[in-house]
């Protein structure tokens, strides 16, 4: 067998899914074509015209006949019939019949390229597969086997005289190799672009019409808020983010990684947008995610007509509802990239390792910090690099655990209990979170403070409607109090990573949280 000519199958195989052919369609071709012409080289002369040739004193290389034709040495009629009454095959189909390859003639004479010329044959391929061979085309276009696809093309498109089964056989396993060679990988490529693009998609096409707007109270649909927009698009698209558990902001992060997403927060600049890809999803765990639809744009369930979150009339009442928007760094805290699962089983891993980014190490970070461990001069910025690492393997040590430098569940156990030890002034070191107690009134330090339902980001926000009096004329229309508001602590509670929720009568809210003070 010939040496392949891979590059030129790659190319084909790119313009045949482009027409409208399935992978195995494609694939199926390309093994055929590469069988006819010898590896899959435009230029080839049947081997039994250039013996014929030689025999009558005409001595020719594929490449010298070629330019013979190209030349006009050889004329039309020469290269329909290179011998009296004989016919051969010419090229990456070995076109035989005169009419055919007249065909082939007029279009390079036409294009003003070589008979050779790759882009001109396929092109003619294409041409005679759309008028003459609909049938075949149609297989292909459909096609989910190589094998079919192979069948079809030998027995009613290339009609040699041998259609046996070792031939059959032989030409289905050239359009395998070529499949697991490459056209697997770029199966798996187009299929996570058509995922991305269904989902964005979804998204603008939701937000451009005003049946759907934005309301908690008909969250999946008619209207949408922002998060069940999110999870929504993507189920639409065939990832099953919202059948695996993903429900609102403070959760989606986890299941989106499980479900063949990257966290590339490191790799963007979020003040500018520089590095977001379309279909990217920008995440605040706490209040607020959007999608990125290229060009500087963003799309997004907003709020409703009232400029709340319950109680609006179902669909878009002020265009903006849902809508696109020109992108704005919210802040987000994540972004997240759909990359088909490539990169989503380190999402399947119960541990921390160099080279992993985002909030998770920046927690690991901040307690390694608290407890004496420098992580470098750039301190805890969710990127586990040399420092970080260093920092990790000397706690390991220190508190008699294998120094391998993953953050697994022993490590993060014995780090947390250490760091919750000091933080809550119960260990060696007195806490640096602040003190609050009860029956006191403090003032909210921050601006769109969310009244819970409980002691967690797991607990939903309180309605408008559903806060105290006094509340209601300090917080904005969707129930989130303004900074400065005074509220009254009624009970405390810390959780597991260091924060503190404080209980007023209106419910409960974030008075230290991630090592930032809400309350004051």
């Amino acid at each position: 067998m010939a040496t392949i000519n891979f590059e030129a199958e790659k190319r084909a195989y790119k313009k045949f899914i482009q027409a409208g052919m399935t992978p195995a369609g494609a694939c199926g071709l390309i093994g055929n074509l590469e069988a006819e012409s010898d590896g899959f080289y435009p230029n080839r002369v049947e081997y039994l015209c250039l013996n014929r040739l030689k025999e009558v004193g005409k001595v020719y290389t594929h490449e010298t006949y070629t330019a013979a034709v190209d030349s006009g040495k050889i004329s039309c009629e020469e290269f329909l019939h290179p011998l009296a009454g004989k016919q051969y095959g010419y090229g990456l189909a070995q076109w035989t019949s005169p009419g055919r390859k007249a065909g082939l003639w007029n279009l390079a004479k036409q294009k003003g390229v070589s008979i050779a010329d790759e882009d001109m044959q396929i092109e003619y391929l294409l041409k005679e597969l759309q008028e003459s061979y609909g049938s075949v085309l149609k297989v292909l276009k459909t096609a989910t086997s190589i094998r079919e696809a192979s069948d079809i093309v030998l027995k009613k498109f290339e009609i040699p005289a041998n259609t046996g089964e070792s031939v059959c056989a032989g030409r289905a396993a050239r359009g395998q190799k070529f499949y697991d060679s490459y056209a697997k990988g770029e199966k798996k490529v187009s299929e996570v672009q058509q995922k991305k693009e269904s989902a964005i998609s979804w998204m603008e096409n939701t937000a451009n019409d005003n049946s759907h707007g934005y309301d908690q109270d008909n969250r999946w649909g008619p209207d949408y808020d922002c998060s069940s927009a999110t999870i929504e698009a993507w189920e639409q698209a065939g990832v099953p983010v919202k059948t695996k558990g993903a429900t609102y902001t403070g959760n989606m992060r986890p299941v989106f990684l499980k479900n063949g997403f990257e966290d590339i927060t490191a790799k963007v600049n979020l003040a500018t947008g520089e590095g977001l890809e379309r279909s990217d999803v920008l995440l605040n765990e706490i209040y607020h995610v959007a999608m990125y639809c290229g060009n500087g744009k963003e799309v997004e369930a907003s709020i409703n007509e009232k400029g709340t979150a319950h109680g609006g009339r179902p669909g878009d009442q002020t265009g903006k509802e849902f809508l696109i928007r020109s992108y704005r760094n919210y802040p987000w805290t994540h972004v997240l990239r759909y990359t088909g699962g490539e990169t989503a089983q380190n999402a399947e891993r119960n541990y921390l390792m160099k080279g992993d980014t985002g909030a998770a190490v920046k927690t690991m970070q901040l307690m390694l910090i608290e407890l004496g461990y420098s992580c470098g001069t750039s301190g805890a910025d969710g990127d586990f690099g040399d420092k970080t690492d260093k920092a990790l393997k000397k706690f390991q040590k220190a508190n008699g655990l294998e120094d391998d430098g993953k953050y697994g569940p022993l490590s993060k156990a014995k780090l947390v209990a250490l760091h919750n030890a000091k933080t809550s002034g119960t260990g060696s070191s007195a806490s640096k979170a602040p003190t609050y107690t009860v029956g006191k009134i403090y003032t909210t330090a921050v601006d769109n403070l969310r009244v819970r339902k409980g002691a967690g980001t797991d607990y939903s926000a309180k309605k408008w409607q559903d806060l105290t009096k006094n509340a209601r004329e300090h917080a904005y229309t969707s129930g989130e109090l303004k900074k400065g508001t005074e509220v009254s602590c009624l009970e405390i509670k810390n959780d597991s990573a260091g924060n503190i929720w404080m209980r007023i009568p209106s419910g409960w809210i974030a008075a230290y949280y991630k090592k930032k003070k809400y309350v004051q």
